[in-house]
């Protein structure tokens, strides 16, 4: 009787004992899923909030990005300023100097500093509109005004000493350093992200959209045969490049031969192209763009049907000494899409360039009377809505 309750005793621990490691590896196993499930109700709750605020995911991971970006400039920057410092003090250092002479090294260091600076800023404005210039401006003279108070609250205390001037000229220079990393940081990103002042600036003057079928006789004719055979495109770019008619004209024009560029997209948010550019070398080099105009094609054509009925026709300054280099013309559009190639570089129209001494563009450009009448010869029915100086930037 006793045998019997011990065996009934262990079977019933033995099935207690048996249940809790069941039930316990459940747990285990089903572990994960909670977590999952736990994580997708944050990120749901996340999602619900960002909502509210008009931002998603992708706009916080391009955030991100840029924050990154932005940080790893800045520190790359800012130690090879700290290494030319380096260098240039142990050159200047290493022989005997006076404190005449510690306070001119000091200043010229200082001038170097403003001179990258301006630079710096000149380049960066390429990037704004006139707006955004006079709100930089505004705050530039702002941080100047920081610049030199700082740099005498510094300097205060060695005033009326001989060391005075050269405390002054390293505060000042110091400063300037912070500011130049601070910029060329905002340059970079400028450079991967924003549009040139070009462009911007037409956008200041609120270029409108014109409706109806453009004039551009020749370059249509291509983009209605191409609609005829091509399959539906979400997006495409035709061009055509107008050569100068003799090294008179080459010389008119700088070197250049003038090149529009039209874009069709089905998405209007897509135009105007933010950049056309050469790939050669391993570097690209953007295309000075002169004018551009912006139209709705009629939605029952077949071009628009096709390319879409958003169009951008723009005239670019096309380096004619890129012709005898590898490489491609590509273009990056407003949005969705960069790196369009339009056309390969090589000895393509060597009858066209035969003759012209194919240098590179000096710089001043061709003068905005050239331009038009480039463009009226070659492009007849194209209308000109603003017209920039074509100098080289």
């Amino acid at each position: 009787m006793q045998d019997l309750i011990k065996d009934v005793v262990l079977l019933v621990l033995g099935g207690i004992g048996t249940a809790i490691w069941f039930f316990w590896r459940r747990r285990a196993e089903q572990t994960p899923v909670f977590e999952n499930i736990q994580k997708a109700e944050r990120l749901l709750s996340f999602q619900k909030e960002l909502d509210k605020t008009n931002y998603s995911i992708g706009d916080l991971k391009n955030l991100e990005s840029a924050l990154m970006g932005r940080a790893e400039v800045a520190k790359e920057l800012g130690e090879s300023y700290a290494e030319e410092a380096e260098e240039l003090r142990k050159v200047e250092f290493n022989k005997s100097m006076t404190q005449t002479e510690l306070n001119v090294f000091a200043s010229q260091a200082y001038q170097r500093s403003e001179r990258k600076l301006e630079s710096t800023i000149a380049e960066l404005k390429k990037y704004y509109s006139p707006n955004e210039i006079e709100r930089f401006d505004e705050t530039n003279n702002a941080w100047r005004d920081y610049q030199l108070k700082y740099a005498e609250f510094i300097s205060s205390q060695y005033k009326g000493g001989s060391i005075y001037n050269l405390i002054y000229a390293s505060a000042l220079e110091s400063l300037t350093i912070a500011r130049i990393v601070e910029l060329e940081t905002e340059l970079k990103r400028s450079k991967e992200t924003l549009v040139t002042q070009d462009i911007l600036h037409w956008k200041e003057k609120k270029l409108k959209w014109s409706h109806g079928p453009s004039a551009l006789t020749t370059i249509n004719e291509r983009i209605n045969a191409g609609a005829q055979k091509r399959p539906k495109s979400l997006r495409v770019l035709y061009f055509d490049i107008a050569y100068p008619i003799d090294a008179h004209e080459f010389t008119d024009l700088d070197g250049n031969a003038v090149m529009l560029v039209t874009a069709f997209s089905h998405n209007k948010r897509e135009l105007p192209l933010k950049r056309v550019y050469v790939n050669s070398g391993g570097k690209k080099t953007e295309l000075k763009i002169i004018t551009f105009m912006l139209s709705i094609e009629n939605s029952i054509s077949l071009a628009a049907k096709t390319f879409g009925q958003y169009r951008m026709d723009g005239i670019y300054l096309f380096p004619l000494y890129f012709k005898a280099q590898s490489g491609n013309i590509a273009a990056d559009f407003a949005k969705n899409r960069d790196g369009f190639v339009l056309s390969e570089l090589g000895n393509s129209d060597k009858d066209k360039i035969e003759g012209l001494p194919l240098t590179p563009p000096t710089g001043k450009g061709p003068s905005p009377d050239i331009l038009q009448r480039v463009i009226a010869r070659e492009f007849p029915g194209f209308k000109l809505p603003y017209l920039m100086e074509a100098r080289s930037t």
